[in-house]
């Protein structure tokens, strides 16, 4: 009787487990409360000639979402030709609110896979068959291609969708009460939830619809017979921080006329502050005046959370004829952002710099004052000239500085740069021999050589070629001394 009451009670449990796990396996999936496809868009050359895109915006709302399934596990959309034949598949991206209510899908054909243009094609929308639906059968709707638009060439292609996507972005901003597109400098663009949420849906979007985008400066192609020398590259001690109406400038005066191109600054960033701009206007008293002359657009979001900056080379969109011995002024500005939200600006507090100064604005550019005694640290960038890399910039140390004999140089005949090297390797001679009679011996003359010229040129008194010159005869010689002379 014992092993009968307890074989029932073994049974018990199995059915009770059974009947506590049934409705998490077989739960039904309710019927949403919309189901529409809005419309079935193809656009013919939107990348290269005879391709196709097949844009698809559509509504699937629930008073109450499904808890255990996005859209993209519960809905499919298929491409069916009149046989009809499945041509293809897909989901929506599950980007707000796990992808229901309104949004989009699309298909991407390159023209050797693009279909028959016009022919009779239906876009189904169908909940997931492998799920169970409460009304037994899945959820359906379908429609036929509603639009076809062939503009007869790729820009004009490319100006109807994106003219079609800033309209799609703004209803979805509006339902999804989501920033996805914003007025810039650079256009009507996305932000980043839109790119996140479009490039995610629609393939190749950015080379369709270039100027649904930041346009994020980039290196020009520079001829290379100019060294601009105009800049502050060393000396930093704190950043400057850019963000909403606090913007910042560095005023400079060109050494020679050239056309600018664009500059490089150090810049870090907290948050996300969203598009920097950097421009250039003329001055009035010290400190900027008018409207832009040039600018230029930044994702500032990419940039390093390193509060030591990194260098980025940011190009204008045109280039602008400087005069030389007048004074201008780089504007950044980062007006998306806020006080958690911001870019670094690096800054030398010392007065590096003796051609300009550090100008600063509460009120969006409206008002400036100066900073008298403090630089932001700056490169300049020339058509005509080349990018500044390390040499350039080791050797323009000295601009504007206490150690500045340009003047002087002039007089000689000599640049700024040549003349200090030739007055380093007075200084490294005399040390030399000094150390040698203090040691009684000679043999540490080379590593004191060595040393100078290596500590000349990183501070900006030798000439990067004279420096390799010296590095070459001083491996040779110490290759010499330990292989040669004692064989």
């Amino acid at each position: 009787m014992k092993n009968k009451r307890i074989i029932r009670a073994l049974l018990l449990a199995v059915v009770m487990m059974g009947v506590i796990a049934v409705p998490s396996i077989i739960a039904d999936e309710p019927d949403p409360d919309v189901l529409i496809i809005d419309s079935v868009e193809v656009y013919r050359h939107v990348i290269l000639p005879d391709d196709q895109l097949w844009l698809v915006p559509f509504n699937c709302d629930y008073t109450t979402n499904i808890t255990d399934h996005d859209i993209s596990e519960a809905f499919i959309f298929r491409l069916m030709d009149s046989t009809p034949a499945i041509v293809d598949t897909t989901t929506a991206y599950p980007y707000y609110d796990d992808g229901y209510d309104n949004g989009i899908i699309a298909f991407y054909y390159n023209p050797d896979d693009a279909l028959t243009w016009e022919g009779n094609y239906t876009i189904y929308l169908e909940g997931n068959p492998t799920l169970t639906w409460a009304s037994g059968d899945p959820p359906l709707v379908s429609s036929n291609v509603t639009s076809w638009f062939d503009e007869g060439s790729v820009a004009d292609a490319q100006d109807r969708l994106t003219t079609r996507m800033r309209y799609i972005a703004g209803q979805l901003e509006a339902e999804w009460v989501l920033d996805l597109i914003e007025t810039s400098i650079s256009g009507t663009v996305l932000t980043g939830y839109g790119e996140d949420y479009f490039l995610n849906t629609i393939p190749n979007l950015r080379d369709m619809c270039p100027d649904l985008f930041y346009q994020s400066m980039v290196a020009a192609e520079y001829e290379h017979d100019i060294l601009v020398t105009d800049m502050l590259s060393v000396g930093a001690d704190d950043d400057e921080w850019v963000y909403d109406d606090h913007w910042y400038a560095q005023t400079f005066q060109p050494s020679e006329g050239y056309d600018i191109a664009g500059v490089n600054l150090p810049l870090n960033r907290v948050g996300a502050p969203g598009e920097l701009t950097v421009s250039l206007r003329a001055t009035a008293v010290g400190v900027p005046t008018g409207a832009d002359l040039v600018s230029g657009a930044y994702d500032a979001d990419t940039l390093t959370t390193d509060t030591d900056g990194e260098w980025i080379e940011l190009a204008f969109t045109s280039d602008y004829t400087l005069t030389s011995g007048a004074t201008y002024a780089i504007i950044v500005r980062a007006t998306a952002g806020d006080i958690a939200n911001y870019v670094g600006w690096l800054v030398d507090i010392d007065a590096g710099y003796a051609n300009g100064q550090q100008c600063t604005s509460t009120d969006s550019g409206a008002t400036w004052a100066g900073v008298a005694g403090e630089d932001m640290l700056f490169e300049i960038i020339a058509r005509g000239g080349r990018t500044i890399g390390i040499g350039s910039r080791v050797e323009g140390r000295l601009a504007g500085t206490q150690f500045d004999f340009s003047n002087f140089a002039t007089s000689l005949g000599l640049s700024n740069i040549w003349w200090s090297t030739v007055f380093w390797f007075i200084i490294s001679l005399v040390l030399m021999v000094a150390i040698a009679f203090a040691s009684n011996s000679w043999d540490i003359i080379m590593v004191v050589f060595a040393f100078m010229m290596a500590y000349g040129w990183r501070g900006g008194w030798v000439d990067t070629i004279v420096f390799a010159i010296a590095l070459a005869l001083l491996s040779g010689g110490m290759i010499y001394g330990l292989f040669w002379r004692q064989t």
